[in-house]
């Protein structure tokens, strides 16, 4: 008996994109219109099964570059996806996005004591953050109401973390002085906590261990492996090739290598080894870097940067136009994170990464 065998959807993986003159390039994703993509899966899809599934992916692709402005600047916090909502918050209020519409959902005034949030974060339920003035906060998703806050110490807060069981919270308890909190997610109370000699600031898991990244600029920018079941440093990285970096701004696991930008650029680093594989250098420095598990986006002063994690080259750069600071992906869309004057900004412009 016969059987018709179909290509494996898996194997096909598509980037799709046009520069200003019409020709295809990998690239972020520019505005094309889907009459456009279409005649070019057209040409490339094999059967027609996968033109009809393309077909309805693209359909239900908003192709148009789309701009909401905040009333106030949410750089400070990197903003969630939870799978349905973005979440963004800044020194007054946090915002609840529906990224389709890209209109604001519902809001949040903080209260008075609340100044600053600087690190926001989902277990898949609730949302937490920590506020610069140093309190915790769980909040309810779906309407933003605080359900429960708390002051484990008067210190400075700067980033926050989930690990699956605790949330981990970067602190500066002093001026050079870092310190890293274990929290109970239920209680928002403190497990335990180590300090460093140095200001830390980026929280990044590899499921097994945290890594931390420093912000002194009296250091040189190190990378801290640490231990999340005993709180104790296995091992640390410092950043030193020329010209050295004096920060680390963001970090990124992507399930095989962690990945550290820097004010002079985007490290590759072996987290078992703890050893740099890859660096290169960014003119203008690194301000966020994200991975869809594919490639790397780079948010570096005015443009978005898409990095190909193997060979380290700039596949291509998307130049927003304006002071831009972080990059989120949801896989089919990007958000570009900018602070123009007075307002918080983010813009979103699809990827049209389209994986079967």
């Amino acid at each position: 008996m016969g059987f018709i065998l179909r290509p494996r959807l898996s194997l096909l993986d598509i980037d799709i994109d046009k520069d200003w003159r019409g020709h295809r390039i990998d690239n972020l994703g520019s505005p094309a219109t889907p009459k456009q993509v279409c005649r070019w899966v057209d040409r490339v899809a094999p059967t027609d099964y996968l033109k009809d599934r393309f077909a309805k992916i693209l359909h239900s692709v908003d192709f148009a570059e789309k701009t909401l402005d905040l009333p106030e600047w949410i750089w400070t916090a990197h903003p969630v996806y939870d799978g349905t909502y973005l979440y963004a918050g800044g020194e007054f209020g946090m915002f609840k996005i529906d990224p389709i519409q890209m209109k604001i959902v519902s809001t949040l005034d903080f209260p008075k004591e609340f100044y600053e949030l600087v690190g926001l974060c989902t277990d898949g339920v609730y949302l937490y953050g920590v506020f610069y003035s140093g309190h915790l906060a769980k909040f309810d998703p779906e309407n933003l109401a605080i359900l429960k806050s708390s002051l484990p110490y008067d210190w400075t807060g700067y980033n926050l973390g989930f690990d699956g069981t605790y949330l981990y919270a970067t602190y500066s308890p002093e001026l050079g002085v870092g310190a890293l909190l274990k929290v109970d997610p239920i209680t928002l109370k403190e497990v335990t906590h180590i300090t460093f000699g140095g200001e830390v600031f980026e929280i990044c898991f590899s499921g097994d261990y945290l890594y931390v990244g420093s912000v002194s600029p009296e250091l040189p920018a190190r990378i801290y492996k640490i231990d999340p079941v005993n709180m104790s440093v296995v091992s640390s990285l410092d950043l030193v090739p020329s010209p050295p970096p004096s920060m680390v701004s963001s970090l990124c696991y992507d399930g095989h290598y962690l990945y550290a930008g820097t004010d002079t650029g985007v490290f590759k680093v072996d987290p078992a080894a703890m050893s740099v594989a890859q660096s290169r250098e960014i003119t203008n420095g690194v301000d966020y870097i994200s991975s869809d598990g594919t490639y790397l986006y780079l948010a570096s002063y005015y443009s978005i940067l898409k990095i190909d994690p193997i060979t380290f080259n700039v596949i291509s750069e998307w130049s927003v136009g304006q002071r831009t600071v972080q990059v989120l992906s949801d896989g089919i869309y990007l958000y570009a994170v900018c602070y123009p004057p007075g307002v918080g900004r983010i813009i979103r412009r699809p990827v049209m990464r389209i994986r079967y």
